[in-house]
């Protein structure tokens, strides 16, 4: 996981006149690899394929996940989270 805060030598005042700045200048992103074996015994406990089935990239025997969150959305695989 990598996560970035935009420099901002503003960000104090703007912070303070709006919370919500800090998240539009926050980027994250994530890598998240599963095993095709170990994704499915996931879904028996936790049935995670109800929520990310239309976000899953599958890649050979793996699942992957790229998650990024930056300007304050949220894409999966290159797919915005609705």
């Amino acid at each position: 996981m990598q996560a970035a805060l935009k420099e901002d030598p503003t960000f104090v005042q703007t912070y303070k006149q709006n919370p919500d700045a800090f998240i539009k200048n926050l980027t994250v992103t994530s890598d998240m690899r599963f095993s095709k074996p170990f994704y499915a015994l996931l879904n028996t406990v936790y049935p995670v394929d109800i929520m990310f089935a239309n976000y899953k990239k599958e890649q050979g025997d793996a699942v992957l996940f790229h998650i990024e969150f930056k300007n304050g959305l949220i894409q999966i695989n290159g797919k915005r989270l609705q």
